[in-house]
């Protein structure tokens, strides 16, 4: 699996796997309500633009890392 990173704030990712294709989210640590509000926005931002490029296309949430959300 080789993924491109799309997008980084603070310690969460977006990245774009071709293979599947995906957007893969991954945060790490705590986030504030805003923090993952934004991560969210530029998310779905980034899957609509994919979207448009391919004919499918999914979203994953790896949250193995993530803490609670404030």
């Amino acid at each position: 699996m080789e993924t491109t990173l799309l997008h980084r704030m603070g310690k969460a990712t977006i990245k774009f796997d071709s293979s599947v294709p995906c957007l893969i989210r991954s945060p790490n640590g705590f986030m504030t309500s805003d923090e993952f509000r934004e991560q969210m926005n530029v998310g779905l931002q980034l899957l609509i633009e994919k979207k448009s490029e391919m004919l499918e296309i999914a979203w994953l949430a790896d949250a193995r890392k993530q803490e609670v959300v404030s």
